[in-house]
């Protein structure tokens, strides 16, 4: 029996298939199928969920959440990856960007083996298109994370074999955009409205469709995806913002397509990264961003803001998404009985950290890794169609104002001054992206597809000295003091992208390499 191979760099590096998972249901079977024989295999459904499965497997939040480090809403002290992109020093040996570009890989080559193998299959066809309609979406959203990182990357979309070319070349990026879309269309043809245990849907398809269009400019593509997904009235805004990614409310009308953990089993490292990391503190920049409650912004003359008391009156969402010095930790107690109040430490280097998707009142929140991570969620949705709408449109009009205003209202914000030109409600729309959306690993796509580098990625981490916030009964020694945390000077010569791994290139003379690396 011939091994099968994959796929793991795009070298592209030939490398074991490893193995694969049941089910998230079956308490992961961890069989390995190094030997696994594609003319023999697929013969069953048991063996194609098998492999689909492992598709699912190589799904990472950490990947996603920590894109918000390269970005100016948060910053980590000890990502040097970042830091090096953000400073402008980054080479192209950086350890996170080839980990990104193996696991994309890595990803696409079982996406691949599925792709090319399972219409062998005996298995019902209503059955197997649903499996392949995964595996589509599944290729096409990392080959869509490569381009917005890489640019063009080598486009592979054979099944990964011992005798395949590993010298490829890298393909221009709108030939790949153009693959995405044929696999996207072809998951929505095939994919069901509603599934079970987290699998893709139509819905989740039409939605990745939406977002490829649009941040490649074809807004009214984008703008028609982004209504089908609306029109199959299946999704809706969950009524609580705060609670929405809680573990309680997994599966929520709001999420439309997620990766799904089971703790003990199948984990995440979401509790431990944000309670006890110092690599995720929130920037003043990003505290900055959100609205006052009466809806004016900071800079505003009237809005009353007061920076030695700047988290009082502010947009809901900041309490939400952000544990301020001297803020309350939601449902925990002190030694006296009273809400515990949480004082800046050295793990968090801006004062500011996160508490969105943070439940202190767990008792096991230490430990705890069973909470799923949404990716795409329909307050995305409605934002990518109100964006597409409105360039299309060229001045807005109510639907677009309805839409914005119905995430508003969910978290208690007044509706939107009328009147907006085309560009004051591009602006608008980017700012809700910006606190909606917040660290839920979209800002770096959206920085990069606005070209927005010079204002975000050259605003320098910023946050309050912890020497002056020691103690909140005390005025001398509770004081919001601004304070650089780190430098930030972004090299435009080396353009939004990362570099392509020296370490491909050094063993595939055929990649060419990014502007400035």
């Amino acid at each position: 029996m011939k091994n099968i191979f994959q796929y793991s760099i795009s070298k592209i590096a030939v490398v074991t298939f490893l193995l694969f998972a049941t089910s998230c249901n079956d308490v992961l079977d961890t069989t390995p199928l190094d030997t696994l024989d594609p003319d023999n295999y697929f013969r069953d459904e048991t063996e194609i969920r098998t492999a689909v499965v492992g598709i699912y497997n190589t799904l990472d939040m950490d990947l996603f959440l920590r894109l918000s480090r390269y970005t100016d809403n948060a910053y980590g002290f000890k990502d040097n990856t970042a830091n090096n992109i953000l400073s402008g020093e980054a080479t192209a040996f950086e350890e996170d960007v080839f980990t990104r570009w193996k696991t994309d890989y890595f990803a696409l080559g079982r996406a691949n083996l599925v792709i090319n193998n399972i219409d062998k299959s005996e298995v019902d066809d209503q059955i197997s298109n649903i499996y392949k309609g995964e595996a589509l979406f599944l290729r096409a959203f990392y080959y869509f994370d490569l381009t917005m990182l890489f640019g063009d990357v080598p486009l592979v979309l054979d099944a990964p074999s011992i005798s395949g070319d590993v010298m490829v070349s890298r393909t221009s990026r709108t030939s790949i955009i153009d693959q995405i879309l044929v696999d996207l269309d072809q998951a929505v043809n095939l994919l069901p409205e509603t599934n079970q245990d987290g699998r893709v849907t139509k819905g989740a398809a039409l939605a990745m469709k939406a977002k490829v269009l649009l941040f490649n400019n074809d807004f009214q593509g984008a703008a028609s995806a982004a209504k089908e997904v609306m029109d199959l009235g299946i999704y809706d805004l969950f009524p609580n913002y705060k609670t929405l990614f809680w573990e309680e409310n997994e599966d929520n009308e709001e999420v439309v397509f997620s990766i799904k953990y089971m703790q003990g089993f199948h984990i995440n490292l979401l509790n431990k990264r944000l309670v006890n990391s110092s690599r995720y503190a929130v920037t003043l920049s990003m505290m900055e961003e959100y609205e006052m409650a009466d809806g004016s912004f900071i800079n505003d003359a009237a809005s009353g803001y007061d920076p030695h008391d700047p988290f009082s009156n502010r947009d809901p969402r900041v309490d939400m998404a952000i544990l301020a010095p001297g803020g309350v930790q939601e449902g925990l107690l002190d030694s006296d009985g009273n809400p515990q109040v949480w004082l800046p430490t050295d793990k968090v280097k801006t004062s500011i950290r996160i508490n969105k998707f943070v439940q202190w009142d767990r008792g096991d929140w230490e430990t705890y890794d069973g909470q799923d991570w949404i990716m795409i969620r329909y307050a995305d949705v409605l934002l990518m169609y109100a964006e597409a709408m409105n360039e299309t449109l060229g001045s807005p009009t109510q639907e677009i104002y309805d839409v914005i205003n119905s995430i508003r209202d969910r978290s208690g914000m007044p509706e939107l001054p009328t009147g907006l030109t085309q560009e004051e409600m591009r602006s608008r729309i980017r700012h809700e992206r910006r606190v909606e959306l917040a660290f839920e690993g979209h800002r770096l796509y959206d920085i990069i597809r606005w070209q927005i580098g010079d204002e975000a990625f050259n605003d320098d981490a910023r946050g309050y000295d912890q020497k002056k916030l020691k103690d909140p009964s005390d005025p001398d020694n509770w004081q919001f003091k601004e304070k650089v945390i780190a430098e930030r000077n972004w090299n435009l010569s080396k353009g939004y992208l990362w570099p392509i791994p020296g370490i491909e290139r050094d063993t595939n003379p055929n990649l060419t390499q990014n502007d400035g690396y």
